[in-house]
């Protein structure tokens, strides 16, 4: 059993994978071939972290036909609940002009005060919070051309 089997095979009930660090990994396509390939085989989705721009794991993931997405803002990468903030509105900028966006943060206290303290006003506003599966999923469907929207957590 190789190291990507193992590992995947450990994590129960896991029904996708992320790049959380490792971005030089992410830069290498015959590394994240392989990778992608056995998520691919156990039908989960990818999300492309993109901790780097030079990551090939997102082209990659479409090249093969996989379920997969990329994070369009990083929350926290400042632990400061202002600057949190701000990144929660360009994220709600993107998903108005794109139909979607994807964030992903840590479980810092800063992030959850901030999303605790923003989400009721973005609901208010329209923006629809999902689970990354189910925007997978509906951009498939999209890409498949039986509905339109664009890749990227939030909804409107």
């Amino acid at each position: 059993m190789t190291q990507v089997e193992n590992d995947l095979a450990n994590v129960p009930f896991v029904i996708g994978v992320n790049n959380h660090m490792g971005s030089k990994f992410t830069e290498s396509e015959p590394n994240m071939r392989v990778v992608l390939e056995e998520v691919k085989k156990r039908e989960m989705y990818f999300l492309d972290s993109r901790t780097t721009p030079k990551s090939v794991a997102g082209r990659l993931a479409r090249e093969l036909g996989m379920k997969s997405a990329d994070r369009n803002v990083f929350l926290d990468n400042t632990r400061d609940k202002a600057y949190i903030k701000g990144q929660i509105n360009e994220l709600v900028d993107i998903a108005r002009k794109n139909g979607t966006a994807i964030a992903i943060g840590h479980p810092y206290p800063e992030t959850i005060e901030a999303l605790r303290e923003s989400v009721p006003g973005l609901q208010a506003s329209g923006v629809r919070i999902v689970k990354l599966s189910e925007l997978i999923e509906y951009n498939k469907r999209m890409e498949a051309g039986k509905e339109r929207v664009s890749v990227g957590g939030l909804k409107k």
